[in-house]
């Protein structure tokens, strides 16, 4: 069976006018128009392709792959307004619509968005911006420390909400965030915290010592190589200082510069650390 807005490796048995004609192990078929494809396919070649709804609900197919997956989020751009919604560009043939009342907020022609991509109760490919309708708040099958997928959603006075794993909201504090963030952008990122009320905890670094120095040793050495071997950080350092320079917290930095003396990498001297030849 080729499902909806899924991608499928099929079989070309057929060319017509319109294109070329897919099938599966099973004997089902789609189209796959001349201009959605390539030019070179011959009858019994294989190709990778993603399915979607044409203006007729039909069933068709493209080698394009889209900006968003089904059940998941993406950052897409309106290209036009509808009295009923608005219509988004998701990388392929057919825009995908927002109906208005999957809309949080107004969306205008040339803005982009925080998109969900999901079927309706027609089967048809549908966006929502409606994020925190979607998130699950109660399922969460995260664990402390784990590498998860980011996107960061909006900007609060505490810090920036994150969509996590396309499943879950999160929450970044601003004095734990030591590197460009902006709303849709994606980001890996780890669990730091779940607490009793369900809320997520998130930080940009790897959790744990071990982690912590792994992250940033390297960073710190290639600074100081583009800095002739020395640096004028130290434990008594500016936070803001550290943070502006290594784009790291304090604390972080002075782990990772224990671990460094440690190793006989660095000399610690009283204005600044050095590196050791």
């Amino acid at each position: 069976m080729i499902s909806l807005c899924e991608y499928s490796t099929l079989k070309v048995f057929k060319e017509t006018k319109h294109g070329y004609f897919l099938e599966d192990q099973d004997g089902d078929e789609v189209l796959l128009p001349f201009r959605s494809g390539p030019e070179d396919l011959t009858v019994n070649d294989r190709v990778r392709v993603f399915t979607y709804l044409d203006s007729k609900s039909r069933m068709i197919a493209t080698t394009k792959k889209p900006n968003v997956h089904l059940y998941q989020f993406a950052i897409l751009k309106c290209i036009e307004i509808a009295p009923f919604g608005a219509f988004m560009d998701w990388g392929i043939e057919r825009d995908l619509l927002i109906p208005n009342s999957e809309m949080q907020e107004q969306i205008l022609p040339g803005t982009h968005h925080i998109c969900y991509l999901y079927l309706d109760n027609d089967d048809r490919p549908t966006g929502s911006a409606r994020i925190e309708r979607i998130l699950d708040r109660n399922d969460i099958e995260l664990k402390e420390k784990e590498e998860v997928d980011l996107i960061v959603w909006e900007e609060t006075k505490l810090g920036y909400k994150v969509i996590i794993n396309h499943l879950h909201e999160g929450l970044i504090y601003h004095n734990e965030i030591f590197k460009n963030v902006f709303a849709g952008k994606p980001m890996k990122g780890y669990v730091k915290n779940i607490r009793e009320d369900k809320r997520i905890d998130i930080s940009l670094e790897p959790i744990g010592y071990k982690a912590v120095v792994g992250e940033h040793n390297n960073r710190i050495i290639s600074a100081l190589q583009d800095s002739e071997g020395f640096l004028p950080l130290h434990d008594k350092s500016n936070p803001d200082d550290i943070k502006e320079i290594l784009k790291m917290s304090k604390k972080a930095f002075k782990k990772a510069i224990g671990a460094l003396y440690k190793q006989r990498v660095i000399t610690i001297e009283q204005d600044g650390i050095r590196l050791n030849k």
